[in-house]
């Protein structure tokens, strides 16, 4: 892991390898992460081992990273990501295959040293292989968005869900299918929600409003399309 940083003169230091190297087989895969409190903490998290997930934490001044080790039990640990919270706190997701499917953890820390044990992630419960968790802040407090797997008949087709936490993450709302029947734009009226694919959503908070972007694929099309939206 490499680490840049604009310094006070507004000059870029770079604090090569700092941690690593991370093993890993074929493509170079999603096994980093990093968030920023409001004390300019930094932690970044990694896949170091199957079942581990390692925290490089740094001082105040970024000289110095202390690493701390999340170990699961069972399948491998994937995809990693770590937000910080409207209270301040270190939020770290994974995901961990059963045998047909798989679940979306969640631990907690309040310094990036010492963390919770990985639990699942209770609003994920009801869905069926969330994925891709992305957190931001709004008006009403922490936003977790979310995709997975919606059964409907015969077609399994990916969704979006959100759920909102108003005590910084210690308690959650019921999730939410974000995109359902009434996010059907004007030209999808006559189409039913499950005939449309929707991945890797992306977030922005900006002047007390938050939007969302995701990718949007009919069915039966090869060819993907950016959506937008304002969260209500």
């Amino acid at each position: 892991l490499f680490l840049s940083n604009r310094g006070t003169r507004g000059e870029w230091v770079t604090k090569n390898r700092f941690a690593g190297p991370f093993p890993y087989s074929g493509d170079v895969p999603h096994i980093s992460s990093v968030a920023v409190n409001n004390k300019g903490t930094v932690s970044f998290a990694v896949i170091s081992q199957p079942n581990t997930i390692s925290i490089f934490t740094s001082d105040s001044s970024l000289s110095y990273f202390r690493e701390s080790k999340l170990n699961q039990t069972g399948r491998p640990l994937v995809a990693p990501r770590i937000y910080r919270t409207s209270d301040d706190r270190f939020m770290l997701f994974a995901s961990q295959g059963e045998e047909e499917s798989f679940s979306l953890m969640v631990s907690t820390s309040l310094d990036g040293i010492s963390w919770t044990p990985f639990s699942v992630f209770a609003p994920s419960r009801d869905v069926r292989n969330p994925f891709v968790p992305i957190l931001s802040q709004g008006p009403w407090g922490d936003i977790v968005i979310f995709q997975g797997s919606y059964s409907s008949g015969i077609r399994l087709s990916y969704q979006l869900y959100s759920t909102v936490s108003n005590d910084g993450g210690n308690t959650w709302s019921k999730t939410n299918l974000l995109t359902g029947d009434a996010a059907r734009s004007n030209s999808e009226s006559l189409q039913v929600f499950t005939n449309y694919l929707n991945q890797r959503p992306s977030i922005l908070q900006k002047d007390n409003k938050v939007y969302i972007a995701w990718e949007r694929t009919y069915y039966s099309s090869e060819n993907a399309q950016i959506y937008f939206a304002e969260l209500l």
